[in-house]
């Protein structure tokens, strides 16, 4: 057997310094069955229209360079 491979995950996580702001548009229809029962649908669709929260992340394994990525958030209700 090997030497064991380590691994090292770093991540850095902050709020948006801008104000951020969410859209959504709403469709519902109802109809009544009988005087006792209601039958309805609804849809909607949100738009985070910034992003509110960014991570950086960092993987480092042992011997190999490091990868990064960076992750976004938008707002949703």
């Amino acid at each position: 057997m090997g030497n064991p491979e380590y691994f090292h995950l770093t991540s850095q996580s902050y709020n948006s310094s801008q104000m951020t702001a969410l859209a959504e548009v709403g469709l519902e229809y109802n109809v009544r069955l009988t005087n006792a029962l209601d039958l309805g649908i609804s849809a909607r669709k949100l738009w985070g229209l910034s992003n509110a929260v960014t991570t950086d992340v960092t993987y480092t394994a042992y011997r190999m360079a490091s990868q990064q990525a960076q992750l976004q958030g938008q707002v949703r209700a």
